[in-house]
């Protein structure tokens, strides 16, 4: 991993542990704290990349039972709604209370308080569509979009969590793999849970 995706990482730990020891009780006083209900996006404000943390309870709507998925912690769902935890300005290296994400459409995200999106769609199959867009690994939430080095290769992850498309630098031809061979060599991912 390169140094910048190593800081995202730490500040991202450090937030999903606040919000769990000292947070998560004062909003959800009746329910267990589950790692698995802690899911990442990235949002684009002004050219700069956030990072937000989403906590989504299982009792919440989403897709993330559709089929097609090879690898549920690289896939890419949706929510009716999510809590948002975290939102990490990537460039600064500081969270801030609010952003408007200017994506398809723009979206309100404020920390410690519901998101909601302008509609839900039932469709289970529908990846692009209506709800809170997420993923289950800060992984592929960072490298989403985009290309960016991380040690011998670039990555870039697809939205079926079917696969990523690795680029060897050193080689002489580009090729293409499964992420099931390469998660681990390249960013010692083991287990879905970052904490």
């Amino acid at each position: 991993m390169t140094i910048d995706a190593l800081r995202v990482k730490d500040a991202l730990e450090t937030e999903v542990k606040r919000f769990q020891d000292m947070v998560f009780a004062s909003y959800f006083p009746n329910e267990i704290f589950d790692s698995k209900c802690i899911k990442y996006k990235k949002c684009m404000f002004n050219d700069i990349e956030h990072m937000v943390v989403l906590y989504v309870p299982a009792y919440l709507k989403t897709n993330e039972m559709r089929s097609g998925v090879k690898d549920e912690r690289f896939a890419k769902f949706r929510a009716e709604k999510a809590w948002c935890v975290c939102i990490l300005d990537t460039f600064w290296m500081k969270c801030q209370d609010s952003l408007l994400h200017d994506g398809y459409k723009p979206c309100w995200y404020k920390k410690n308080e519901w998101v909601l999106p302008d509609e839900w769609n039932d469709k289970t199959q529908a990846m692009c569509a209506s709800g809170i867009h997420f993923f289950n690994h800060w992984i592929p939430a960072y490298y989403y979009g985009t290309t960016k080095p991380s040690g011998d290769v670039d990555i870039c992850f697809s939205e079926t969590g079917s696969g990523a498309i690795f680029w060897v630098r050193d080689a002489k031809n580009f090729y293409s793999s499964t992420i099931a061979d390469k998660m681990e060599k390249y960013f010692g991912i083991t287990d879905v849970s970052i904490v």
